[in-house]
């Protein structure tokens, strides 16, 4: 069964995985997958991405 995201949603689980078991840079990883470097931070230490259903 797959997730849904929301709709302005620019990470996907498989991203979050990556992102938080990596051992290359925030500056290298926010490049690379397009997002702010405190965003990747804050995935890397747990502190955002919660899955939310989106009730349409």
């Amino acid at each position: 069964m797959g997730s849904i995201l929301h709709p302005n949603a620019k990470t996907t689980p498989k991203i979050r995985e990556e992102i938080q078991n990596s051992t290359q840079s925030y500056a290298n990883l926010a490049k690379k997958y397009h997002l702010n470097i405190k965003t990747v931070q804050n995935g890397r230490k747990h502190k955002v991405w919660k899955m939310v259903k989106v009730v349409q």
